[in-house]
């Protein structure tokens, strides 16, 4: 605590002492205290019961019927209420009791007279419960709380034999002990289960919420960005996000922006032939073409895929005769095994290459293909022999 927030306190203090709701201690437990703002830029005291209402044997008293009180009140005629100022501290503590319910400060060890705030930690059974769980190698956790607030916590450490579990076996026990134990709150209600963030690579993946179209919004004309298109909007975003049908996301998003449909034209001259992009990692934009007429080996290969990227290059050998469906198994044993799927290839307009079987393969699994042009074999030129 700063200066003034000490001495914040210790008016509390003095003032409490003053009015006999507390006295000076020397119980061999004892909670936090810290100060919250009030609205009105004030100071409330607190203290942190957290640890004694765990430990606390909940009243199990029946709450009474609305009905049943409107039946007592139905031959009453003079109706009244009134409203205590700081109504808790209205209860006494019952005696021999107060030792359970000792704060520390700065100042001393104190204790309770009266109720305190925050000794009940009851939900709120009209708002939904959050179960938020997670796993590690030796132990789980959860907890559940309503808007964002904690109610209770739970952790256990894991067997010798659990810890051999798979990650997804863990974070489903986790989930079941969380469940079970919060039965009594869950089983009649609505709740949601949070089992923290999952990702692809270093990409975070966002669920199919609003959450999709602010990142978008972001990326293509909020803060710094100047509208840009879909092309950047897209590198932008999967820098750090993904989800299915980014690439398609984006194109919409952009095409839909009524600045850029109000100021940017629909049609531009071709001009001069326009270099590719620059890679921005290894292995993600790749250069692929055949090497023919080699002589035959002994297993019968006459010919050569080149793939290229970043002047570093594989040679793979493999038969004129092969279809588009053996250069795809044998792209996936020799490249993507290695290196992941890329983002992007460049090649020539070769027969596979064209082929309905490769454009689905890679529409399929977002890859751009990118074919030279008509008797310009400078655009993939890396790879041309």
């Amino acid at each position: 605590m700063s200066p003034e927030e000490y001495q914040v306190l210790h008016d509390h203090i003095e003032n409490l002492l003053k009015k006999g709701h507390i006295k000076s201690s020397l119980s061999p437990c004892a909670v936090p205290t810290l100060l919250t703002p009030k609205k009105d830029e004030s100071w409330r005291m607190c203290v942190d019961s957290r640890a004694i209402n765990r430990i606390t044997v909940k009243y199990r008293f029946p709450i009474p019927r609305i009905g049943d009180l409107l039946d007592q009140l139905g031959k009453a005629i003079v109706f009244s209420k009134i409203d205590l100022k700081s109504g808790y501290h209205q209860i006494r503590i019952r005696p021999g009791d107060e030792w359970k319910i000792a704060f520390k400060t700065n100042e001393g060890l104190f204790e309770w007279l009266v109720m305190p705030f925050g000794l009940s930690n009851a939900p709120n059974f009209t708002l939904p419960f959050e179960v938020v769980v997670d796993a590690c190698g030796t132990g789980i956790g959860a907890a559940l709380s309503q808007q964002g607030h904690p109610i209770e916590y739970f952790n256990e450490k894991l067997s010798a034999s659990r810890q051999s579990w798979s990650t997804y076996e863990q974070e489903l026990y986790a989930l079941v002990r969380a469940l079970k134990l919060w039965e009594h709150y869950l089983l009649s209600e609505d709740f949601h289960i949070m089992e923290g963030l999952l990702f692809k690579g270093d990409q975070l993946c966002i669920p199919h919420t609003s959450l999709r179209e602010a990142l978008l919004k972001k990326a293509h004309s909020g803060g710094l960005a100047g509208h840009f298109g879909q092309d950047k909007t897209f590198e932008i975003i999967s820098k750090r996000y993904y989800w299915p049908q980014l690439r398609r996301d984006c194109n919409c998003f952009v095409k839909r922006c009524p600045i850029c449909q109000r100021a940017k034209g629909t049609s531009t001259n071709a001009g001069l032939y326009s270099p590719l992009p620059t890679p921005t990692s290894i292995w993600e934009d790749l250069s692929i073409d055949f090497v023919l007429g080699l002589p035959k080996t002994q297993r019968k290969y006459d010919s050569a895929m080149v793939v290229v990227v970043s002047k570093m290059t594989h040679f793979i050998p493999y038969k004129k005769t092969n279809d588009a469906i053996y250069i795809a198994n044998l792209f996936f044993k020799e490249i993507v095994r290695l290196h992941g799927v890329p983002k992007t290839i460049v090649s020539d307009q070769d027969v596979k290459f064209l082929s309905h079987f490769w454009r689905t393969l890679w529409r399929k699994l977002d890859t751009t293909l990118k074919y030279s042009s008509t008797a310009h074999p400078q655009t993939d030129g890396q790879t041309e022999p």
